[in-house]
């Protein structure tokens, strides 16, 4: 059984100076993950997607755990739900109505809370809109009074010219038509990922060169490591990246060493 050392949440909080490239990284893989799942027949909606259970291993690769409230949803056939049947911050706007019926949109509003989540290191602050508040209207047209309730969580904390900005954007939609697909958000976070080559390890990989001790054993896996994030993102090629590992580790590849 895999050890995961901890998940995405305690992985912010305690670590608030990680680079911009990381969190992209480990986004991509999440967002992997949930087009995964959406592809089954019928989709699967994981329906609590937070930081929280969002697991890391050693290397800061991403894995979804804790599909407990998880259902499969066939997309021809509207189907009444739970209400909120995740974390409440995280839920998007359909899933609070009573007798709701939504799709796997709902995970891509709570895929936006992640993205906040991961880039400020704390979970998105949700407020009210007053009714006296102007522009309310103005909000309702454009579909985004999701987006103005997280207001500070993501105008002040975040920042309208953050990389991440345009992508939460259109994941917190209030309607769930006007979203992304996953296949959507994976394909943005990928093409992010080549914007920024250095790659997921730095933490990772300065903590275990520090513990290593001169070790071969531990040297090794940290370089392993740190050629795997670049194979990741496509800038070393399958075949080099194989001989690298045979190299380091003085035997034929296999198919797990490799995280296909």
């Amino acid at each position: 059984m895999e050890r995961l050392h901890s998940d995405l949440a305690d992985f912010v909080k305690k670590n608030p100076s990680t680079n911009l490239a990381t969190r992209i990284h480990i986004l991509y893989d999440v967002s992997k993950g949930l087009r995964y799942l959406h592809s089954l027949t019928p989709p699967l909606i994981h329906r609590d997607l937070t930081a929280p259970n969002i697991l890391l291993t050693e290397d800061l690769t991403a894995k979804i755990g804790d599909l407990g409230v998880s259902r499969y949803v066939d997309p021809t056939v509207p189907t009444i739900l739970s209400t909120n049947p995740g974390h409440l911050f995280y839920m998007s706007p359909e899933s609070q109505e009573e007798n709701p019926v939504y799709t796997t949109k709902l995970d891509i509003f709570s895929f936006g809370n992640l993205i906040i989540h991961t880039v400020i290191g704390d979970l998105p602050k949700v407020y009210r809109i007053s009714a006296s508040d102007p522009n309310e209207a103005l909000y309702k047209r454009e579909g985004k009074i999701e987006l103005m309730r997280r207001n500070t969580s993501v105008h002040v904390k975040m920042g309208e010219d953050h990389t991440l900005y345009p992508l939460v954007v259109r994941c917190l939609y209030d309607r769930p038509e006007q979203r992304p697909a996953v296949e959507e958000v994976s394909s943005s976070l990928r093409e992010l990922c080549h914007r920024h080559p250095r790659m997921a390890i730095d933490i990772c990989y300065y903590d275990a060169l520090y513990s290593c001790s001169h070790s071969w054993k531990h040297t090794r896996l940290v370089m392993w490591v740190w050629f795997r994030s670049y194979w990741t993102v496509g800038l070393i090629p399958t075949r080099l990246m194989r001989r690298i590992t045979e190299l380091l580790f003085a035997g034929p590849v296999r198919m797990d060493m490799m995280r296909w």
